[in-house]
């Protein structure tokens, strides 16, 4: 390493129930550290109590936090403090720990927050904005209970009694869009610490840390409504979903394939819609199972419809490309290929183009299910998922939009596969559709907390031109719509 190279330290500071965002912290740094454009600037360290091979030795005779202050540099002697908050603010700490006016601290996180602000540092709070899980039988429920109560009223703090901003709270929805923000954030602080002799082309980002308020263009806009696209997910959809999983694991015996039948959407609905919930759901509603666990496939495009076999040939190719095996040839291929990656479900996403399948959706179902007999043919201890995604075609209006959804519902309501010759019959869940966005689903988006601090009423007035034009949105639509300027 050169040695006029600049070393930006990170204070990393959390409770102990955000373990995989720390580590998706050191990723996202550890990617940084190697991209030439931020290796040739600078590099970033990262300083935590759990950094593995120099990890804090804890005291028996004084509390954790004075043995963290002892071993590490101080969040004020770091160049950025980053704090995670999600189900816990942490444990108060003892009266000895006092602030000068004789408050005792909430937490060891509180302090390092307050340590870094008072000498003027940058502190960046990353808030997990979906409320944890809590089984009713944890011997811990009040505990945590106390704890999320004790989080709450410190995020309500960050608000004074006007109304103004004490500090920032960024708030993400899955680890896909705290890596995104993260990143981002991370390459603008780069820039402004350690700048270059000339000035560069500074790209646009998908946000910016909640104590800095910029200018929001139509595509930052259409960007953050990605980010917050759950908002609009209808529960019913996806606790069904995950429920027909979580029995199947639950049970913990070997069973077939479940074939669930996802209708509406258009192009990215269906994927986006899977992709979260393997990202978090997977991981507070199923016991046992994390989201590394999970192998989720989409095979998108012109699928042949014909016959289970001319299906199955563009669902194996997509199987054998979804993983980069290409001798995955069976079921028994792909157990094993599972074991070997520990995983335990696998979800394959069918998602044929509205052109193919428009008129054809009960022959698309039927085949979808003849193949799944035929490819799980005996019980199985791994849980493979098959989603027949049925599309809305894209009619423009909201007339067109209207009976396109009567004639899929339909379509879905009367499907029912005949029992197959040969294979095991698998298991047919018809999930509610995803539905097109409403007044009363953007009115819940607009609304949430994040989306008022960084936009107030610029953003309501473009939604509500859009939605005088037609009451009915497909989620692609929108977005188009709020990417196109003007």
């Amino acid at each position: 390493m050169p040695v006029n190279k600049r070393i930006l330290r990170l204070f990393l500071s959390s409770p102990g129930d955000v373990g995989r965002q720390r580590e998706i912290v050191r990723e996202v740094v550890d990617a940084l550290n190697v991209d030439p454009l931020v290796a040739e600037r600078c590099a970033l360290e990262v300083v935590a109590w759990d950094t593995e091979g120099a990890a804090v030795p804890l005291s028996g005779v004084r509390p954790p936090q004075d043995s963290v202050n002892a071993y590490l540099a101080l969040p004020r002697e770091c160049d950025l403090t980053i704090v995670l908050l999600w189900g816990r603010l942490g444990t108060p700490l003892p009266p000895e720990n006092r602030r000068a006016d004789g408050t005792v601290y909430a937490s060891g996180t509180v302090w390092e927050l307050e340590d870094a602000s008072s000498a003027g540092r940058e502190v960046w709070i990353y808030r997990y904005a979906r409320p944890p899980q809590m089984d009713v039988d944890d011997p811990q429920e009040q505990e945590k209970k106390e704890q999320y109560r004790r989080l709450k009223a410190f995020v309500a703090g960050s608000r004074a009694a006007d109304g103004s901003l004490r500090f920032g709270l960024n708030d993400f929805l899955h680890d896909q869009q705290f890596t995104d923000l993260l990143r981002e954030h991370l390459k603008q602080f780069i820039r402004k610490a350690v700048p270059v002799d000339a000035p560069e082309a500074t790209p646009a980002v998908s946000a910016v840390p909640a104590m800095v308020v910029a200018p929001v263009s139509a595509a930052e806009l259409a960007d953050r409504l990605d980010h917050l696209i759950h908002l609009c997910d209808r529960e019913d959809v996806r606790d069904l979903f995950t429920e027909t999983m979580r029995q199947r694991v639950k049970l913990a015996r070997p069973g077939a394939g479940i074939l669930c039948v996802l209708p509406g959407g258009t192009r990215e609905g269906h994927r986006g819609f899977l992709q979260r919930v393997r990202e978090y759901e997977m991981r507070n509603q199923i016991p046992g199972v994390t989201p590394e666990q999970v192998a989720l496939v989409p095979v998108v495009g012109k699928l042949s419809l014909a016959t289970p076999e001319t299906l199955g040939i563009s669902i194996l190719r997509g199987i054998r490309d979804g993983v980069r095996n290409p001798d995955l040839d069976s079921w028994r291929d792909l157990q094993r290929w599972m074991t070997a990656e520990q995983r335990r479900i696998f979800i394959l996403a069918l998602e044929p183009t509205s052109e193919v399948i428009r008129g054809k959706e009960r022959l698309f179902l039927a085949s979808a299910a003849a193949w799944l007999s035929s490819w799980l043919d005996k019980p199985a201890r791994h849980l493979f998922v098959l989603v027949a995604c049925v599309r809305y075609a894209a009619d423009e209006g909201s007339a067109g939009l209207a009976s396109e959804r009567q004639r899929i519902l339909e379509e879905v309501a009367g499907f029912n596969p005949p029992v197959p010759a040969i294979g095991l019959a698998p298991e047919i869940v018809k999930l509610p559709e995803l539905p097109p966005i409403t007044r009363e689903d953007i009115e819940n988006w607009l609304n949430h907390e994040s989306v008022r601090q960084l936009f107030g009423t610029r953003l309501k007035a473009i939604i509500n031109q859009l939605f005088a034009e037609r009451p009915l949105w497909t989620m692609d639509d929108l977005r188009d719509r709020l990417a196109t300027p003007g």
